[in-house]
């Protein structure tokens, strides 16, 4: 009899701990599932705000271009108050000595670049790697890699920032 009621209670401890580990298993692939949506949603948000940007400084040197008033160097400013809606993750000029905040867009008027910290990208990472940053280069009318003598703007790209001048910027301040 003893023996008998020993093998259940060694089978339902068993199944409980079968049970225990298959919840965990469970939890730990939602978790990990939910944390690769969280990065590829917010991939997309960054790069979808990205190629706005580009959009409404294309439109704006378009628009002047076709009112017959070039647009000059310095007449750019923050490139955030071109777009359509102000961005919900936009959290304004990164000013000398502040580190970028994590899941926001801010400009950095010094230097005219476009920063992003990513919030859920950087795990596992270095801190710096979490950052990206596009500098506002400008595409001067007749000008070459050589020369640029025209101060009329024809178009402007947005070039990704090396992750040299990124740790600069960030380095020490995290």
């Amino acid at each position: 009899m003893k023996s008998l009621a020993g093998s259940y209670w060694r089978r339902r401890t068993a199944r409980r701990c079968g049970r225990a580990f298959a919840a965990l298993v469970a939890v730990v692939v939602l978790a990990s599932t939910l944390c690769q949506a969280l990065h590829i949603s917010e991939q997309r948000a960054a790069s979808a705000t990205q190629e706005n940007m580009a959009r409404a400084l294309s439109a704006l040197v378009a628009t002047r271009l076709a009112e017959g008033r070039p647009l000059l160097v310095g007449e750019v400013g923050n490139p955030f108050d071109l777009l359509q809606w102000q961005q919900r993750d936009y959290c304004g000029e990164l000013a000398e000595g502040q580190a970028p905040r994590p899941g926001c867009w801010h400009f950095v008027p010094q230097q005219g670049w476009i920063l992003y910290r990513s919030r859920f990208g950087g795990w596992g990472q270095e801190p710096q790697q979490a950052l990206r940053g596009y500098a506002l280069r400008l595409l001067a009318e007749g000008a070459t890699p050589e020369t640029r003598s025209s101060d009329r703007i024809v178009d402007f790209e947005l070039q990704s920032v090396p992750a040299i001048d990124l740790e600069r910027l960030a380095g020490g301040r995290e």
